[in-house]
């Protein structure tokens, strides 16, 4: 075979030419490539699974604002009861439920966060790529425990802060307000008093009622120097027998020691809190609609007349507000006391509550 004379006349074959990609200043050679198994960037626009996370969350939110709703409206008004809070245990139990509803809110709420970010739940190898790692997750963290924080609190806020507008609004629409005060477990010395003021002048004390130990059963008058004028006690001095549950009094017209007042009551546990009191001959009865008179750290009481022939509930005698550890109001609305007196059927039941009023102080203030 005759090797190929290259010349002009049988050149060499010719080569594609060879081309250069145009590149635009700044550009660098080296195109970046898609790393395998690379996350794409979070966009919670088109992502199915979070859209369902936030429709399921909505209404449960809703239900949220409706449980601390009511939850606030019994805590601060908490008489009349309601159908929730019409036992002690009642009121136990849906207090819990609140709380525990709140916290599932809160934790599906951080949940829906973390998920949303799309955590790399194990660490990086390389050394350089752990600190940024840690700190997206060290602030997920974060984020969830205040979120779930912050709904754990929701109830304790809203009791306390619903609990002082009760207190501070309570008994506007009466006409009396007795403002009871326990003394603390740390000055036992100090007298449990019970002091009777006008509704619409608050800070002009009528007169005072007291008790101490060691003689916290009886509930005595103390000052009466702007009674006349306006409202004034029948009784001086009030004496209970917790043991019998038999109550007598001395009125303030006499200076005999015999009792112008003889009575009973009924405070045993899942029984209507009764007084049954007999002045003059004339035989009263006072009765609570409900069993239950403490409603975890405070009294909560309403009493009626009661109609001796039928035993059917008349008019309003008085009605405890929320307490605030050591104080609690007493409402009296006008028609019992319309007389200008403060009669047997108020007081009497007054210097019980206070008793009872004087132990939950000693215990909330130990």
């Amino acid at each position: 075979m005759q090797p190929l004379n290259l010349s002009e006349e049988n050149p060499a074959p010719g080569q594609p030419p060879t081309t250069t990609a145009a590149t635009t200043p700044g550009q660098s050679d080296i195109q970046p490539t898609q790393t395998r198994g690379a996350r794409p960037p979070f966009s919670l626009i088109g992502d199915a699974k979070q859209h369902l996370g936030v429709i399921v969350l909505l209404p449960l939110h809703v239900g949220v604002f409706l449980v601390v709703l009511h939850y606030a409206a019994v805590e601060e008004s908490p008489l009349p009861r309601s159908s929730i809070n019409r036992t002690n245990l009642g009121r136990t139990i849906f207090e819990y439920f609140t709380r525990v509803f709140t916290v599932v809110v809160g934790i599906l709420d951080a949940s829906l966060i973390v998920f949303a970010s799309k955590p790399q739940w194990v660490g990086p190898t390389r050394r350089d790529l752990y600190w940024p790692w840690f700190r997206k997750h060290l602030l997920l963290g974060i984020l969830s425990g205040i979120i779930i924080l912050f709904f754990s609190m929701i109830p304790y806020l809203v009791k306390h802060t619903v609990q002082e507008i009760g207190y501070d609004g309570a008994c506007e629409d009466d006409w009396l307000t007795v403002t009871l005060t326990g003394h603390s477990a740390h000055h036992k010395e100090d007298p449990n008093t019970a002091s009777f003021a006008l509704s619409s002048a608050r800070n002009f004390v009528l007169f005072t009622f007291t008790s101490q130990d060691p003689e916290a059963n009886t509930f005595g008058l103390v000052g009466t120097a702007n009674a006349p004028t306006l409202s004034r006690p029948r009784l001086q001095n009030v004496t209970y027998d917790f043991g019998s549950r038999t109550v007598s009094g001395r009125c303030v017209d006499t200076d005999t020691t015999a009792p112008c007042v003889t009575g009973t009551f009924d405070d045993r546990d899942r029984t209507f809190l009764t007084f049954n009191l007999t002045s003059n001959g004339t035989q009263t009865i006072s009765r609570s609609p409900y069993k239950d008179w403490s409603l975890e750290d405070t009294v909560s009481v309403i009493l009626y007349r009661v109609n001796a022939a039928t035993g059917t509930l008349g008019e309003r005698l008085l009605q405890t507000s929320v307490g605030q550890c050591r104080k609690v109001k007493v409402c009296v609305p006008l028609s019992p006391v319309a007389s200008g007196i403060v009669d047997a059927d108020i007081l009497v039941p007054l210097g019980w509550l206070l008793y009872q009023h004087a132990i939950f102080s000693v215990k909330c203030s130990a």
